[in-house]
């Protein structure tokens, strides 16, 4: 009976150096790496088609009084309905309405030291990411991406 020729794959051989550069990289790791323990807070709100004005105790939903010291370090905030869904509306987005909601957030957090990273808008949803402004000279090449469905 014949057997089969081996195939030999292009992966073959290269085992050991992802292991040495595992190995490597773990030795150095604290050289280039530090934990840090980070609260985060993620939160979403329907507003409702409703306008920043009804945002008065906004503060008290980002701060709540149970958060332990020093507070939240990075926040993802999601809102959804900040404009009508109704008619043409909900297939075209009024940026007046994200950019009215950021501002009024970006009230609140600045206050406290907070720095606008990220932002998308889709129709009626609006996702902000915020870091503490200690924080953001350790952040680079964030991005955002998103799936259109429905």
């Amino acid at each position: 009976m014949a057997t089969q020729p081996r195939v030999r794959s292009t992966a073959v051989g290269t085992g050991w150096r992802a292991a040495a550069f595992e190995a490597e990289m773990a030795a150095r790791r604290a050289s280039y790496a530090r934990p840090l323990r980070l609260g985060l807070f993620a939160g979403t709100w329907n507003v409702n088609g409703q306008s920043p004005d009804v945002a008065e105790n906004l503060r008290h939903w980002l701060f709540p009084a149970h958060t332990p010291p020093p507070g939240f370090d990075l926040y993802m905030i999601g809102l959804q309905e900040i404009q009508s869904l109704s008619g043409v509306d909900a297939v075209r987005a009024d940026i007046t309405r994200g950019r009215d909601w950021r501002l009024c957030m970006d009230k609140v957090l600045s206050r406290n030291e907070y720095e606008l990273v990220a932002e998308r808008q889709l129709v009626g949803i609006l996702i902000l990411v915020y870091v503490k402004t200690v924080h953001r000279p350790f952040l680079s090449d964030v991005g955002v991406s998103y799936a259109g469905t429905g």
